[in-house]
């Protein structure tokens, strides 16, 4: 039985037309590297799947993400510029690349957010544009 390697790249490395810049996120199913290519004006987010796409299972899933995000318009929801597969089968979603930080930098969970009003507005905030983008979906 083959085994089928994960994808491994780092800041350099190229996939496809992608040159990599730097590694933004890792998940389960896929990672995440901020890229540059030729074809995008500015840098973009490029999700690849850990391995290639060998099942109807993973198809469908891959799929399934695409046509959801494909469908939806929101400022609080990240935009698919292309997607498609690669030569070894890698399933791939160019998105545009957001500026700015996640929920876990923004804010210590370990931690109470103040109980004054700055902190109050400052939670609400964040809860409203989490749930405008999942409304969306």
């Amino acid at each position: 039985m083959n085994e089928v390697l994960e994808i491994d790249l780092g800041p350099g490395d190229r996939y496809s037309e992608f040159e990599i810049v730097r590694v933004l996120g890792r998940g389960a199913f896929a990672r995440v590297f901020e890229a540059r290519s030729p074809n995008f004006p500015s840098n973009v987010a490029l999700k690849l799947s850990r391995t290639p796409i060998n099942t109807e299972a993973m198809a469908i899933r891959a799929l399934r993400e695409i046509r959801i995000l494909q469908n939806l318009r929101n400022p609080y929801v990240v935009h698919i510029l292309d997607n498609g597969m690669g030569e070894d089968e890698r399933w791939y979603m160019v998105m545009e690349l957001l500026q700015g930080q996640t929920l876990l930098d923004a804010h210590d969970f370990e931690t109470a957010m103040a109980a004054d009003r700055q902190g109050q507005l400052r939670a609400i905030k964040m809860i409203y544009e989490a749930c405008v983008g999942l409304d969306e979906a």
